[in-house]
């Protein structure tokens, strides 16, 4: 499997970090692509990665909620977030912006 980040994008709005699109490319099966996938840190907390999402409103008209419209599990959502992580915190560090980055992998899924 080959994980590939494209598009990031650093943002400060809130506890959201940065956007970014993931593809996940396996070996015999082709590839599937996640857009708008977001990065989170909420004050003191540590980053995590989140996949696309939708906002609806909640029971009061301030209250949003989101609705993730992917469902990552196990080793697959572990690479997405891990590698997520790592371009954000070299971001943060003083490192370029790898628009493109990508890490091959030989565990199954």
């Amino acid at each position: 499997m080959q994980i590939k980040i494209t598009n990031f994008k650093l943002v400060d709005r809130g506890a959201l970090r940065a956007f970014f699109d993931i593809i996940f490319t396996f070996d015999d099966l082709g590839s599937i692509e996640l857009k708008d996938c977001r990065l989170i840190r909420d004050k003191e907390k540590k980053p995590w990665a989140s996949p696309p999402q939708v906002q609806y409103r909640g029971d009061s008209q301030h209250d949003f909620r989101y609705f993730p419209l992917v469902f990552l599990e196990g080793k697959i959502k572990a690479e997405f977030s891990k590698l997520a992580i790592e371009q954000y915190c070299s971001l943060l560090e003083g490192g370029k912006n790898n628009d493109n980055i990508s890490r091959a992998t030989d565990q199954a899924l």
